[in-house]
């Protein structure tokens, strides 16, 4: 009897010891500045209206894409014009293109959706950018 509590307690050990080297092992969950990072390819643009109700969705052209660099510049090119600019990601996980300020709508490693939208009585446009690695 002795033996088996002393089999159970060493295989208990065991099992503790597994899981803390599987802790060790995970990966730590990258940020949004670091997901962000990179060259996106710009699928599409989206206007929303509530009054009159429309959604007007513009594609990309050919080639258009936003890229995000670690130094804090942008490189866009949209509609056969290219242009820089500056970003950042503040506090509240907005994206901060030079002075405007998008929602993070979505974020993985394949897609990147932000959007902005602007109140004008009981109008809201919602403009929605839709990007994609």
């Amino acid at each position: 009897m002795k033996t088996l509590k002393t089999i159970m307690l060493f295989t208990a050990m065991i099992f503790a010891v597994q899981a803390c080297k599987k802790d060790k092992n995970k990966e730590r969950e990258k940020t949004i500045q670091e997901k962000i990072l990179g060259k996106w390819t710009y699928v599409s643009r989206t206007v929303t209206t509530t009054k009159p109700p429309s959604i007007d969705t513009n594609p990309a052209e050919p080639g258009d894409y936003m890229e995000f660099r670690a130094d804090g510049k942008i490189q866009v090119r949209m509609n056969g014009a290219e242009r820089t600019g500056n970003y950042s990601i503040n506090a509240e996980n907005k994206l901060l293109v030079e002075d405007e300020a998008y929602d993070i709508d979505e974020l993985n490693d394949k897609k990147l959706t932000f959007s902005i939208s602007e109140k004008d009585g009981d109008n809201i446009d919602k403009l929605s950018y839709n990007l994609s690695k």
